[in-house]
């Protein structure tokens, strides 16, 4: 039977498997195959297809899902592939029109991206370009040359060139998702040749080629997948799926399970297998061997850890950890010790000590440390551990045993900070069972401790004792006396017992300075012992009694202390006023009678006595200072509770001279509180609202009104707008309140909270002259209020000026009317106009209101423009365009905190950053600036972000239009295009850069830069680094500086294979060991001498 014959001897199955039934191209090639005996490969069935001019008519699913991904890349160039095959962009057009209607409840039970379907790809066109030329010496090629690609035995015993079945390519789509997007770019791109990537099928080759299609998984042998996967490893490129989650934790635990899955995928995982990829002795297999390693210790595959220390992979190779979301670089044994899991923590430390690791080697802190601060302190009164807590101490004893010196300083405070010994750590961390341990280990009890004692005396030398007594940790002295007891039955400890007391007294440790005192340490030494120190440091008793600490300061007097009347009388006076805060009368009254004076100002919140005492209701209290010779006079009295403590103020004629000070404070406090009694009434009889409070307004009446639970509010009549008490706001405007921006802010927030726009009407029609008020207006066009903006405008608000914003809620999060007044507070953001906001917010009939006012500058235009294409609502541009927008303003993120300018964005760099080509293209077509660089820290041009980003279509586009290729890197964290490049490992990008003439010398950014060698470096990019060194990087003379930081930036971060490439190939002496140890790197280069 010829071909054409069999064709149409299967085509009834063929149609009804893949037309009808709901199956994917490659499940169709495996189900012929398998059951028919049918074996045609995915491109003949495609070429078939056509002949037939058959066409699969593909679910709602899918369109949904290419609608989902188109809209997100917000107006970029988008081809989309169904099986390989480009589907016209007409046909996409219409069948999303046709099928991806979605109802509101659809949209919200779909919260998140739906999942891709098979066969499905959307994506960017790839460019045609001058093909490139690789030179034979990178370290990839001659990986690739000196080993064989040999992927696991199936279980039908093929291997090495064996086509990847249909399950077998599903199961490969799912392990590795980002590699068949990136399979992709590199059949398009001269990393095709490169990588060494090659069809199984000539034929698919050609006709792929001329159709413009996209590799399926199944157009690959398993050593091809094999291959690129392996040369991602070796220049420390990602495999996993480009995931825009801002936890970096997460996207490194996702990636080390893809690296294991390819361990295993590989063949890896057997021994044979990895002393094989280290018998070629290439950087590459290094550099993977790294890489698998760091995955395998931070998933704790202890087998598989093992087998690749066996190899000769070095147990104290670094690796990237996170403590309390921080990225940091431990040595293996550090990750360890710190592993929660502790029988695992345990096994891993052993079999890394087994190895010979480093156990004085530690980057973050040494494995004792985490294992002494990992230990629980589970002692009795009587000092004893329980037995079933015994288990706890197992990795410490494990480090012991390995430690040649224990008294090596253990560093637990900042760098510059205090330090002590092991011992000294358990102490004063009050490890009561390490410290035993380390005691019975032969830990000295006498070593110097240095810890902080106050602000005079930030580095206090002691010794355990004195640690043990900071703490009040009664049990761990009596077991460092017992421990340093002589034969004669004294303490060896006692020579420093002073230092302890002092520390115990300091720090308000009152059953340690008692236990001290029994011993016999004597308080007038003590005192002149600080004395001798400092004339003006204060006596024990006196640190007592600023503490407010009246037990400590009796122990202290009954021991011999003498102490003066004004210590005392502070003393009293703050407990005085803390008693009254507590509504405690009984406690008060002794006070008193002890003369401890009623009438002193606080830093606080009520800032006196009287004051808590009113704020507490409480008449007896109110009383009793005034009988104690309180007076009002001049006091800050914010709050009166309710109408009954009114009456008693007024009766003890306290009432006038208080609303003199405070009146519109206590009325704003009243009205927000919403009170019922009669209070709000009796106080606007009294005129409160029409007269000038004679102590002025409360600077900190913010954090007055949030102690009492209050919204903010500056104001009667803010405070009554935002009650939503219109009648009284109506009575405050009579009276002579003025309204302004706060007061309209209140009553606009009150509309959004409710929808409910009439609050709004109704308290316009109140007022006769309009105002600037940005805020309110930026705060309806932010909600999305259209209509409550036209509102706005149609009184004649002016929008004009600066607008202070807070975001709408999330979705399922509960605003309340307690976030009123976020207007007052300091931002966290400032929208540069009211124009600016909406072209965030991407609404385009509220921006067409807010231009068709007339009013607004270029400036305001222009920035308008940056904002929309920021946020990439790209449909607003050409509005913005044709009111005369510019596009070279740029915007400054500024915060309402301070006037620091931090970056500025233009449009033509946000477009490129986006990725839209015809966006770009846009901007350049009227006038866009192709060398501009951003203002402030890291500012880029167009050029470095398509660099960074590894575009090579927008690369080529702004090199073609003019784009500077030698752009110096800003002052602070830039770098020209090279630098980013290499930086970020796209070498496709740095060999057309350096195709162009761009300068593999040029020097880094002033701070926190890299040259383009260094970048390469730090990252482990060894191909990207090869590349470099061919292309002239100065390794020589003036270029020795770089070439020891790039050694050091690769060893500092992991990447000994990068290191040992550049040692190897440029030499390493004397000297460059001696300028390595005194390189320093970003903040250390910059702090001087």
């Amino acid at each position: 039977m010829d071909d054409d014959a069999a064709w149409e001897a299967h085509r009834p199955e063929i149609e009804r498997l893949y037309l009808k039934g709901n199956i994917t191209l490659e499940e169709l090639v495996r189900i012929m195959r398998v059951e028919y005996n049918f074996r045609k490969t995915a491109n003949q069935y495609q070429s078939q297809f056509r002949k037939w001019n058959v066409r699969k008519r593909h679910g709602r699913n899918v369109w949904i899902y290419i609608d989902h991904q188109s809209k997100k890349r917000k107006g970029r160039e988008t081809d989309v592939f169904i099986d390989g095959e480009l589907q016209d962009p007409c046909k996409v057009q219409r069948e999303i029109r046709r099928q991806v209607y979605q109802s509101t409840m659809d949209r919200f039970r779909q919260a998140t991206s739906p999942e891709a379907p098979p066969g499905v790809v959307v994506c960017s066109p790839q460019p045609k370009m001058e093909p490139l030329q690789w030179t034979a010496n990178l370290p990839w090629r001659e990986f690739s040359r000196n080993y064989a690609f040999q992927p696991y035995l199936s279980s039908e015993g093929h291997s090495g060139t064996l086509t990847v079945t249909a399950s077998l390519a599903n199961t490969i789509g799912h392990m590795f998702p980002h590699i068949h997007q990136e399979l992709m770019h590199a059949l398009n791109s001269d990393l095709l040749n490169f990588i060494g990537l090659k069809k199984t099928n000539e034929d698919r080759t050609s006709s792929r080629a001329c159709e413009g299609q996209v590799p399926n998984v199944t157009d690959y042998d398993l050593d091809q997948i094999l291959r690129f996967t392996m040369f991602l490893l070796s220049n420390k490129l990602s495999i996993h799926t480009q995931n825009e989650s801002p936890d970096r934790q997460q996207c490194l635990a996702e990636e080390d399970h893809r690296v294991l899955k390819f361990v295993e995928f590989s063949g890896l995982s057997s021994a044979n297998s990895f002393e094989r990829l280290l018998s070629t002795a290439q950087p590459s297999a290094h550099a993977i061997s790294e890489r698998i390693f760091q995955s395998a210790i931070r998933l704790h595959e202890l087998r598989l850890v093992e087998m690749m220390l066996q190899a000769g992979v070095s147990p104290d190779l670094p690796i990237t950890s996170y403590q309390s979301g921080k990225e940091l670089l431990v040595s293996p044994l550090e990750f360890a010790a710190d592993v929660k899991i502790r029988k695992v923590s345990i096994e891993l430390t052993r079999l890394l000590l087994s190895f010979h690791a480093n156990i004085n080697d530690f980057k973050w802190k040494p494995a004792l440390q985490i294992a002494i601060e990992a230990m629980g302190d589970h002692s009795d009164s009587s000092g004893q551990i329980p037995r079933e807590h015994s288990g706890e101490d197992e990795l410490l004893r494990v480090l012991l045993k390995s430690r040649p010196h224990l008294e090596t300083r253990v560093r637990r405070y900042r760098a510059n900070g205090p330090t002590f010994t092991a011992l000294g750590l358990a102490v004063s961390l009050g490890k009561l069972g390490a410290a035993k341990l380390l005691i019975d280990h032969g830990a000295n009890i006498y070593a110097a401790q240095r810890t902080y004692l106050d602000s005079d005396c930030p580095d206090f030398e002691t010794d355990l004792l004195g640690l043990a007594s900071k703490r009040g940790d009664i049990a761990m002295m009596q077991i460092l006396l017992d421990a340093s007891m002589n034969a004669r039955g004294q303490s060896t400890l006692s020579y420093n017992m002073i230092g302890s007391l002092i520390l115990a007294v300091t720090f308000s440790q009152e059953e340690a300075t008692k236990f001290l005192l029994k011993t016999g340490v004597a308080v007038q030494a003590a005192d002149s012992f600080l004395m001798a120190r400092d004339a003006d440091q204060r006596t024990l008793v006196e640190r007592a009694l600023a503490q407010q600490n009246l037990e400590l300061h009796l122990a202290l007097v009954s021991a011999g202390a003498v102490v003066g009347w004004p210590a005392v009388r502070d003393c009293y006076s703050f407990k005085l006023f803390r008693s009254i805060k507590q509504n405690d009368l009984s406690a008060a009254i002794d006070l008193l009678s002890l003369e401890a004076p009623p009438d002193d100002v606080y830093d606080d919140f009520p800032d006196s006595a009287l004051g808590a005492a009113i704020a507490q209701g409480n008449c007896k209290l109110i009383k009793l200072l005034k009988i104690a010779g309180v007076t009002p006079k001049d006091l800050r009295i914010p709050h009166i509770p309710d109408m009954e403590t009114a009456r008693c103020l007024e009766a003890i004629k306290f009432l006038p001279t208080i609303l003199s000070n405070n009146g519109q404070i206590i009325l704003t406090c009243a009205i927000l509180k919403g009170q019922e009694d009669g209070l709000v009434e009796y106080l606007l009889s009294r005129g409160v609202d029409q007269h000038e409070m004679r102590l002025g307004f409360l600077e900190r009446f913010d954090y007055w009104l949030d102690n009492l639970g209050l919204p903010e509010c500056q104001t009667p009549l803010e405070a009554a707008l935002t009650r939503r008490n219109l009648n009284l706001a109506q009575t405050l405007i009579h009276r002579g309140a003025k309204a302004g921006e706060n007061e309209l802010n209140a009553i606009v927030w009150q509309a959004v909270l409710t929808d409910d726009d009439s609050v709004v009407w109704q308290f316009l029609k109140m007022l006769s002259t309009p105002f600037q008020a940005p805020t309110a207006v930026g705060m309806a066009v932010l909600w999305g209020r259209t209509d409550l903006v036209r509102v706005l405008l149609k009184f004649g608000i002016d929008p004009k000026g600066r607008v202070y914003m807070t975001d709408p809620p999330d979705e399922g999060e509960e605003v309340t009317n307690q976030n009123s007044g976020w207007w007052h507070l300091e931002a966290e953001e400032v929208a540069p106009s009211v124009l600016h906001v909406a072209a965030s917010k991407g609404d385009r009939s509220t921006l067409q209101l807010l231009l068709e006012l007339g009013i607004w500058s270029e400036e305001d235009k222009s920035r308008a423009l940056t904002a929309s294409i920021f946020w990439k609502n790209y449909h607003l541009v050409p509005d913005l365009l044709e009111a005369g927008a510019s596009v070279n303003q740029g915007v400054l993120e500024t915060s309402a905190l301070s006037d620091k300018v931090n970056t500025e964005m233009l449009p033509l760099q946000l477009a490129v950053n986006a990725g839209n080509m015809d966006m770009v293209k846009l901007l350049l077509r009227r006038g866009a600036k192709i060398n501009q660089i951003e203002t402030g820290v890291g500012g880029k041009t167009p050029l470095q972000i398509a660099a960074k980003n590894g575009n090579v279509e927008l690369l080529m586009l702004l090199l073609e239009k003019g784009a500077e290729v030698n752009q110096p890197a800003a002052t602070s964290m830039g770098a020209t295009a090279l630098q980013f490049a290499a930086i970020e490992g796209h070498i496709e990008v740095v060999c057309r850069l350096l195709h162009h003439g761009a300068d593999v010398n040029a020097p880094s950014s002033h701070t926190f830069g890299r040259t383009a060698m260094e970048g390469a470096a730090e990252r482990g990019h060894l191909d990207t680094l090869q590349l470099l060194l061919n292309h002239g990087a100065q390794v020589d003379g003036p270029g020795r500086v770089q070439f020891v930081r790039s050694v050091k930036l690769a060893e500092s971060n992991g990447h000994f294979a990068t290191a040992e490439l550049l040692k190897s190939t440029c030499g390493w002496t004397e000297a460059d060991r001696a300028r390595y140890d005194w390189q320093r790197l970003d903040e250390e280069e910059h702090l001087g001498p």
